[in-house]
């Protein structure tokens, strides 16, 4: 069952709409003004709808992400911007729901069949999306609502449309993306120290260390809240481009090595590892910093990475042909996660964030391993050739939405030797290729999630183990609810686009896309192009 778009909406168009909302203000809040509007627009009730879980819904609800469900809109709480929401059908039989659930109203999209014919279904649609669009991509929690419409409307719409359009560089696109989800999650943060500094206050304890944290984040959002004044502004974000990035020389390679704090023995044993990866006659970068050092490193450079633990904050841009490796070899019969700070390279994030890694170009991983227990989402692959070999992936078992891995595009990951630990998925890849080749995914929920038809995956003597599910594919080709395959069916997992050698461990279920009559798009929600990164913090 298809849902209405909007993708191809023009900027004209949007300012258009958002306009007949703001022009009028009666003076109150941005959110009040859409409140106003939605409530005398939109149907209050009694329409079907796909709804879409944002990640964080699904933490609410304890069920893996993505995931979409159909049913019915019971009524709609436009104080609270909520609607009850009836589920009819969900397309995978684990997955189970209340019957009626409070859903946020930005997560339902109106079906385009309906059984009642009276519905102004298609405005409703408009009006939706209109809502979503406007606090996705352009109004940000430091905006003043007073000036607002006049004085930042036009600006953060183009600057919409620049990214969309391709209109920026691929380092300052992806630095604006970057800075939007930084802003989200310093906002999700601020309210979360808010409620507990109220908590506090009801008991009576002191709340000083969390008024630091709040005023740390209140600091953090005023700087970016400046720098996004010159960022929506063409002619200075050229400028700023230029001394923040600097101009790479595309035809030089470099090679660079972190440097460590150490004694004199443990310099030597490290220049010692360098002689066997480098070749004597080789110029070598000494650089002290390893996000700046991925930000300036020029197309096909090297990156040596001494053993220590190194901590990225919201890094969004890797592209170029680039080699990321440790200097030890990991060995994971031996490895002790509590001393492998002092024996492997670690790459972590800084703190609690969206993801680690966001990919828009060829790249190597080599001797990592990859703490992905402060984020959602470790690797968001958009293109190129990803390759990691010998490397260790962990994340933290406590979250319902947590991924190791969410491959989209034309892209292609290859895991050689590698192991992925402790996610709720540990792949996630749409129309896209994934090799596994003497790998091992283990204590996931889901091993590997295959969204799309089209995806190509070959494992090769690797084991997807003590997880819920090993492989789950979800197609349109199948003509029943669900269906396990085993792994001697060779013909039949090649229809749907798998090839798994006899020596593989993994269970294989398809799920079929198409339930009851029901078209599910399992997908997500980006339907304007790759203009941010993450919009459910």
């Amino acid at each position: 069952m298809k849902i209405y778009t909007f993708e191809d909406k023009t900027f004209l168009e949007r300012i258009e709409d958002f306009n007949v909302v703001l022009e009028e203000s009666s003076g109150g809040s941005i959110r009040d003004e859409w409140k106003d509007f939605l409530a005398v627009t939109i149907e209050p009730a009694h329409y079907k709808a796909i709804w879409k879980l944002s990640k964080s819904t699904c933490e609410i609800f304890n069920v893996k992400y993505p995931i979409e469900v159909f049913g019915e809109v019971q009524q709609t709480d436009f104080e609270e911007l909520t609607v009850d929401f009836c589920v009819e059908r969900v397309q995978n039989d684990n997955i189970h729901l209340p019957e009626i659930c409070q859903v946020p109203l930005d997560e339902i999209f109106p079906t385009i069949h309906q059984e009642h014919n009276t519905l102004n279904i298609d405005i409703t649609a408009k009006h939706l999306d209109s809502f979503r669009f406007f606090f996705n991509y352009v109004y940000l929690p430091f905006d003043n609502d007073d000036d607002f419409a006049t004085k930042n409307l036009i600006p953060r719409v183009k600057l919409f449309y620049d990214l969309k359009n391709k209109q920026l560089s691929k380092a300052m696109s992806s630095y604006v993306r970057q800075i939007i989800a930084e802003v989200k999650n310093i906002q999700f943060k601020r309210e979360a120290l808010n409620n507990s500094i109220d908590e506090l206050e009801e008991e009576k304890k002191d709340s000083k260390e969390t008024i630091a944290k709040l005023l740390k984040l209140h600091l953090r959002m005023n700087k970016i809240k400046n720098e996004f004044e010159i960022l929506m502004n063409p002619d200075m974000r050229d400028a700023y481009e230029l001394i923040k990035f600097g101009r790479k020389h595309e035809d030089t390679k470099k090679t660079y090595v972190l440097t460590t704090n150490g004694t004199i023995n443990e310099q030597v044993k490290l220049l010692e590892q360098l002689k066997e990866k480098i070749s004597s006659q080789t110029a070598v970068n000494w650089t002290t910093s390893l996000t700046d050092t991925i930000t300036y490193a020029t197309s096909e450079s090297e990156i040596f990475i001494p053993n220590g633990k190194y901590t990225l904050n919201f890094l969004d841009y890797i592209n170029g042909n680039i080699l990321l490796s440790g200097v030890t070899k990991i060995s994971f019969d031996s490895i002790n996660l509590d001393k492998s700070d002092t024996e492997y390279a670690i790459i972590a994030s800084k703190e609690d964030s969206s993801l680690l890694f966001v990919i828009d170009g060829d790249v190597r991983f080599e001797n990592l391993i990859i703490d992905c227990k402060n984020v959602q989402t470790g690797f968001l692959i958009k293109s190129g050739m990803v390759v990691l070999k010998n490397c260790l992936v962990i994340g933290s078992d406590l979250s319902s939405v947590a991924e190791a891995f969410n491959v989209s595009g034309d892209s292609c990951l290859t895991l050689i030797n590698c192991k992925i630990s402790n996610f709720s998925i540990g792949i996630n890849i749409e129309q896209s290729k994934l090799e596994l080749n003497n790998s091992e995914i283990e204590n996931c929920g889901i091993g590997v999630n295959i969204m799309e038809d089209p995806a190509k995956v070959l494992i090769n003597n690797s084991s997807i183990i003590h997880s819920l599910n090993g492989i789950l594919k979800y197609s349109e080709k199948l003509n029943v609810d669900t269906k396990m395959i085993d792994l001697t069916e060779t013909k039949e997992l090649e229809e749907f686009g798998l090839n798994i050698s006899d020596n593989s461990k993994t269970t294989v279920q398809i799920i079929s896309k198409l339930i009851k009559g029901v078209e599910i798009d399992i997908e997500e929600d980006n339907e304007e192009g790759d203009v941010v990164m993450d919009d459910d913090s």
